[in-house]
């Protein structure tokens, strides 16, 4: 399927943020979906955090005690370099290996059958079982988009159409343990952007969890948002609250 002629839309970085140019915009900047979500509160985040943190000082005082070496100031403050280090290694780990899916999946839809390194071939293996018991075939990956209206940007993963009925979906991967109700809040900005860049309805939008930890089984779920008129409203709520916070200065003033 031909895709909507789209303007050229380029990811640069501004004020510490992922932002979007786009051609026929001159230079103005359109900040990330993801960028904007940030102000977000995620409370799942700070036991994560510290339970990882938590879990490599217990690891390093076990492999310590193991070896019967002797626990100086100087080693503890090493571990404890590495337990405050140890949460952010993960987080870069997993973002690794989730970018590494999005890109082979996009080249699977693209070109069929693909040469898949070992290590994420359960990932891949988990999205053919998705695409044959969906109903949903892809018609375009990774498609940058801006909502001129409301100035924001992203990438979306997938766009699709239902096989039963032929109504646009976009779809959103995902290689995390589970998925958030904030993503529903990304989905209706992508597809609110594309609506307004080619007119086109868009029906339905679906998060994908993609399993990435190996086993014998296949491990893939399906989240429908719920209302997109709802979850667009509570994404420009938060566009709104970042704007304000990040780019519209202090709320108190000295006097």
């Amino acid at each position: 399927m031909v895709q909507p002629k789209l303007p050229v839309i380029t990811q640069v970085n501004h004020r510490g943020g992922r932002h979007y140019e786009a051609e026929g915009y001159g230079d103005k900047r359109f900040v990330s979906v993801t960028t904007v979500l940030k102000i977000i509160n995620k409370p799942a985040l700070i036991p994560w955090a510290r339970n990882t943190a938590l879990e490599s000082m217990k690891t390093q005082l076990t492999n310590t005690m193991r070896h019967k070496r002797k626990l100086t100031p100087e080693a503890l403050d090493v571990m404890l370099v590495n337990a405050k280090r140890r949460p952010d290694a993960s987080r870069d780990a997993a973002a690794d290996t989730g970018t590494m899916a999005h890109s082979i999946i996009e080249q699977c839809v693209r070109m069929g059958e693909f040469e898949v390194p070992e290590d994420i071939q359960h990932i891949i293996d988990n999205f053919d079982a998705w695409a044959f018991f969906s109903g949903i075939t892809v018609d375009h990956t990774e498609v940058s988009l801006i909502n001129p209206k409301v100035p924001y940007g992203g990438m979306v993963d997938a766009i699709g159409r239902r096989l039963d009925n032929n109504k646009r979906v976009i779809l959103d991967w995902k290689t995390s343990k589970g998925l958030f109700d904030e993503t529903a809040l990304q989905l209706a900005a992508y597809a609110r952007a594309w609506e307004a860049l080619t007119g086109e309805h868009v029906h339905e939008a679906y998060a994908v969890r993609l399993g990435k930890f190996k086993g014998e089984t296949i491990d893939f779920e399906m989240a429908r948002v719920r209302d997109l008129k709802r979850s667009w409203r509570a994404f420009k709520a938060a566009f709104h609250l970042h704007e304000s916070f990040k780019t519209g200065g202090r709320h108190l003033e000295d006097v």
